[in-house]
């Protein structure tokens, strides 16, 4: 026959103290660990910032180029004037099925005639002046890299205006008249380009 002694409460309270000491001590490791970890991303953090602001060169200043400004202002109103030469005097005729016919006769013959001089002749004239006005105020370090935009970009322009001929009266759109007018631009560029050499060779004169 077996007899079973009760256990001593005391002996759990014991027990039952070493285990939340020992909670207790594993809580306050991970407290200090985490504040370890937060300690070494701020040190991180403030160090890099010091390098950068060693680094940076707070008297910077962005510089802009009116150069440039004042030659894209030039351009978007010499387009405005091209609009307004090729399409003076605005007579639009809002048939679709002739605009089709006409779109499909030029497709045909890209580089046909042009249906008067005063089609071509006004627009040649101010791209041979917009290339003289325009020459001298290119940057010279980037002077080929403007001037093939300048080129394409009149180019672009005067094909969207032999475009909208589509809706004139009377309207002949022809790539041949584009082509006319690019070339005076290139006469005027080259034309712009020799005086302003001129005018160093004067100024090295004196």
């Amino acid at each position: 026959m077996w007899l079973r002694i009760p256990r001593s409460p005391v002996g759990r309270e014991r027990r039952d103290d070493r285990g939340a000491g020992a909670r207790g001590v594993g809580d306050g490791s991970d407290s200090r660990t985490s504040d370890g970890t937060e300690l070494l991303a701020a040190l991180g953090g403030s160090t890099a910032g010091s390098a950068a602001a060693a680094f940076a060169d707070r008297a910077t200043i962005i510089g802009v180029d009116w150069r440039a400004l004042r030659l894209a202002a030039c351009v978007l109103l010499a387009a405005g004037i091209a609009f307004v030469v090729e399409w003076w005097p605005f007579h639009v005729r809002m048939d679709a099925p002739h605009a089709v016919l006409e779109a499909m006769s030029w497709s045909r013959a890209p580089f046909r005639w042009p249906g008067s001089a005063s089609d071509v002749l006004p627009g040649a004239v101010l791209a041979a002046l917009f290339g003289i006005f325009a020459r001298p105020r290119l940057a010279p370090r980037f002077v080929r890299l403007q001037t093939m935009l300048v080129v394409g970009f009149t180019g672009a322009v005067f094909a969207i205006c032999e475009g909208g001929r589509l809706l004139l009266v009377g309207g002949r759109p022809t790539l041949l008249s584009v082509l006319v007018k690019v070339s005076a631009l290139v006469v005027g560029l080259y034309i712009g380009s020799v005086t302003m050499s001129d005018r160093l060779h004067r100024r090295e004169a004196r």
